[in-house]
């Protein structure tokens, strides 16, 4: 009997202190992120794309999720926000912070905004002998100084005739055009004329317009080649190697 009241008193107070060291506030573990994605991690410019933070909470605390981008626009909260990429080209860093009422932890990933060139239209019907008038544009454009582009076509489908293009408002009064027709495709070079110390040309606008003439009735994509994008000093624009080019399409009936 003596054995078990010195006993009794010793399990007491080990699981005393064992209840009692839970409450300790200083035990509460930080909240940690294991992943921040993107739906895309090379976008074009002024491209709307989605950012997810995947965190976790070790006592399940409830989290608050802050974010800041080094250029560009986040919109929306929580753990899923937009991100609208600017109109210049580089690399962009978007942060998440998720924080509970002890701690937080941070991450970044970075995004890469990439100049776009597209045919607009993107598709055109037009029928046997009529014109479809098409325009090359440029968006995000950084510091051009020649432009040099192949626009190749079916030429069972359509045709581009004599003098069919036009230089575009994107660049200066001094610039030239040149242009060939060659089977298939429409070569065109259009530069500015050189001036010391003079840069090339930032932001969107209309490179040229072009019109393609309705042969037979069928389709024919319209497909850049062989493209050239240059600054003053002779070297490619800013975010060349990931522009995207978006093609088109002239459909005959």
């Amino acid at each position: 009997m003596k054995r078990v009241l010195w006993i009794f008193p010793i399990v007491f107070l080990i699981l005393f202190a064992a209840c009692g060291g839970s409450t300790d506030p200083s035990d509460n573990a930080p909240p940690e992120i294991i992943a921040l994605t993107t739906s895309d991690s090379i976008v074009s410019v002024n491209e709307t794309v989605d950012i997810t933070c995947e965190a976790v909470d070790p006592d399940g605390d409830e989290l608050t999720y802050s974010w800041e981008a080094s250029v560009g626009v986040i919109e929306g909260s929580g753990s899923i926000v937009n991100w609208i990429a600017p109109a210049i080209p580089g690399m962009c860093g978007i942060t998440c912070t998720v924080s509970d009422s002890e701690g937080n932890d941070s991450s970044t990933i970075e995004i890469a905004v990439a100049p776009q060139m597209k045919i607009e239209p993107a598709e055109q019907t037009i029928v046997v002998d009529e014109e479809a008038v098409l325009s090359v544009q440029l968006y995000g454009g950084v510091n051009v100084f020649a432009l040099s582009v192949e626009i190749v076509f079916n030429n069972g489908v359509v045709n581009a005739p004599i003098n069919s293009v036009t230089i575009g408002d994107f660049w200066g009064d001094d610039a030239l055009i040149t242009t060939q027709i060659d089977y298939d495709r429409l070569c065109v070079a259009i530069g500015q004329v050189q001036t010391a110390g003079e840069d090339g040309i930032t932001g969107d606008g209309t490179l040229f317009e072009f019109i393609l003439v309705g042969l037979l009735a069928g389709e024919s994509d319209i497909i850049f080649e062989n493209l050239s994008l240059i600054d003053e000093n002779g070297d490619p624009v800013e975010g060349f190697d990931e522009m995207e080019l978006v093609n088109g399409k002239v459909i005959v009936e």
